[in-house]
């Protein structure tokens, strides 16, 4: 059930960036990719992990986990 509501999160920020904060979204962008982590995923996945990381620069959200995670997969 979250993986629709991570998706559906996206999809709403996507359509107007008003609908959640920055830091919402560096965690929903971590969120989706640690649940897609290989795969026909793999590539969206790192490509959401590069958001999480560039809409936290100053640590306060989701960096850490996502660049933890970006290393991990980058390693597969």
């Amino acid at each position: 059930m979250a993986k629709k509501d991570y998706q559906s999160i996206i999809d709403k920020y996507n359509q107007n960036q008003e609908y959640a904060n920055w830091k919402i979204m560096s965690f929903t962008y971590w969120a989706w990719a640690n649940q897609r982590q290989g795969g026909k995923y793999r590539n969206i996945s790192l490509s959401y992990l590069e958001k999480a990381i560039a809409l936290d620069p100053n640590y306060k959200a989701g960096r850490k986990k996502a660049e933890e995670l970006k290393l991990i997969m980058n390693k597969k």
